[in-house]
């Protein structure tokens, strides 16, 4: 079912998504159907644009499974332009929202996540901390000899 929105969605007009968020309320079946669907390449070329975002919402930093799932993600892709940070959204000692990025052909990632970071913290009055940022394998090339 979920194959088949995410394919008529692609195919209206040639449109293709850019973003893939799992929210808090997610459970771990859906992200396995998800990765499922986007380990095949064919199906990442058909719905996914170039430029791509996957975002991972926990309430509480204790699902290690979302975690799990944005590094599998990350390996679907390999190479640079690729980043995935991990940011908690806390107040206090209280960690209240784990954020997983996971960004793909967006060179100004670390611009757009330090933007993130100042607005949700003037919106939400919780601290930000990234946790770990990194990128992909650099120099890439596929028909070298």
């Amino acid at each position: 079912e979920i194959w088949a929105e995410l394919k008529e969605h692609a195919d209206e007009e040639g449109r293709k998504a850019n973003v893939i968020i799992l929210d808090s309320a997610a459970p771990v079946s859906l992200a396995q159907v998800v990765h499922r669907i986007f380990t095949d390449e064919r199906n990442r070329e058909n719905i996914l644009k170039e430029q791509v975002v996957v975002l991972a919402v926990a309430m509480n930093d204790t699902e290690q499974w979302r975690r799990n799932f944005m590094e599998r993600f990350r390996e679907l892709f390999d190479f640079s332009p690729l980043f995935q940070a991990e940011v908690l959204f806390h107040r206090g000692d209280n960690y209240n929202i784990s954020m997983h990025v996971t960004s793909y052909e967006d060179k100004d990632f670390i611009k757009k996540l330090v933007d993130i970071m100042d607005n949700g913290e003037e919106m939400s009055g919780l601290v930000p901390e990234i946790k770990s940022i990194r990128g992909g394998y650099s120099g890439f090339m596929p028909d070298f000899e």
